[in-house]
């Protein structure tokens, strides 16, 4: 499955949907740009997992807010 980038619109659909890793990152942030790249990775190697982006100026509050049954801090 492709890299999704979630909106206001969709982020809890994406977010509940099968097995997911959750990408908050920053424009700013050298080491996320990076990370970026093994997500691409991980995407175009295990195509069932659904890798969403959210971009933590836009959703500040909602990430401030999040609560996850499995969070693996990288």
């Amino acid at each position: 499955m492709a890299i999704q980038y979630a909106t206001e619109n969709n982020l809890e659909e994406l977010i509940g949907e099968e097995f997911a890793i959750v990408d908050f990152y920053s424009e700013t942030c050298v080491p996320c740009k990076m990370f970026a790249k093994i997500l691409e990775d991980i995407s175009n190697e295990i195509p069932f997992i659904n890798i969403i982006k959210v971009t933590q100026q836009k959703f500040l509050l909602w990430v401030k807010n999040i609560k996850s049954r499995r969070f693996l801090p990288f």
